[in-house]
């Protein structure tokens, strides 16, 4: 019994799968102390290539609260991880080396998503998603599967061989002026919600977290009238407490009087309550609710 446990303990499977646990749990520390704007995580972010100096590193916890993190080269001494914000279309890409029984962070830097399958490529200054006027929810999905999916052809989970920067310095740098207008957008986007809750955007926000809170599909779609069936269903199953949870995220202006409202719990960069309203004076009427999954 003993033989037989050491050589279940010593399996190689067994610790390839602890060390991927272990570098997973530190990639999440340094997301959670993003969010939370701890110093230790906001320094990180500071020392990326192109970072504005001073205040400018507060505009990272919001990037980090809708962030899906995947890991790459997990077999190697030298994994990376990207954190990758679907709804701005920007990532941090993160190398790490393993050092005696941790991982510690070498090196980040941020990256427009546009650039993550190609390196040149222009970079729009709002989110393109956001510029979908027929199907931006279909929009959305495509692009985030396109983006997380260069990660992985780029960084395999099996690779053995340690990450790379794999740009200059100078290219880093040009990545982050491109990253800076999103984050400067999704900041005006904030002051602009503040201004905006006593009038249209407050009382909408309250409505749908009424019709969610009760949990049933027949009153989600009397207060959304243009929801489908198995949507109504689905949100009306969603866990006991969650509404109390969600964060708005998006607030965007279609076309003529149409609002796009998106939400989330700030630690799930997967899952997506989208609401669409007709503005018409201080009021935005329900029309349809969506829930959306961007998980592969």
């Amino acid at each position: 019994m003993a033989l037989s446990a050491t050589l279940v303990v010593s399996s190689p499977a067994m610790a390839r799968d602890e060390r991927a646990r272990l570098f997973a749990s530190h990639v999440l520390a340094l997301r959670n102390g993003a969010v939370a704007g701890e110093d230790t995580a906001l320094a990180v972010l500071a020392g990326m290539p192109g970072a504005p100096r001073g205040d400018a590193v507060e505009l990272w916890p919001p990037v980090f609260e809708n962030t899906i993190v995947k890991l790459g080269r997990l077999r190697s001494p030298a994994p990376v991880a990207l954190y990758y914000n679907p709804l701005l279309d920007i990532a941090v890409f993160s190398l790490w080396q393993k050092r005696g029984e941790q991982y510690r962070v070498t090196s980040t830097r941020a990256v427009p998503g546009e650039r993550l399958a190609e390196v040149a490529a222009p970079v729009a200054l709002q989110p393109p998603w956001t510029k979908d006027e027929t199907s931006p929810i279909a929009a959305l999905r495509g692009i985030s599967a396109n983006r997380l999916g260069s990660f992985r052809k780029a960084h395999p989970a099996s690779a053995v061989e340690g990450g790379q920067e794999g740009v200059t310095f100078a290219t880093a740098a040009k990545d982050m002026r491109a990253v800076l207008p999103r984050l400067a957008w999704n900041m005006a986007m904030r002051v602009q919600w503040a201004a905006e809750r006593s009038a249209w955007l407050g009382p909408t926000l309250e409505r749908i977290d009424d019709a969610l809170a009760v949990r049933d599909a027949g009153t989600i779609r009397a207060a959304a009238s243009g929801t489908d069936d198995a949507t109504a269903e689905a949100l009306a199953r969603l866990p006991v407490g969650f509404t109390q949870r969600l964060r708005l995220d998006v607030a965007l202006n279609g076309s003529g009087n149409a609002r796009l409202i998106v939400a989330s719990l700030p630690e799930d960069g997967h899952l997506y309550i989208f609401a669409l309203c007709r503005l018409s004076g201080r009021s935005c009427g329900l029309q349809r609710l969506f829930l959306i999954s961007l998980a592969e």
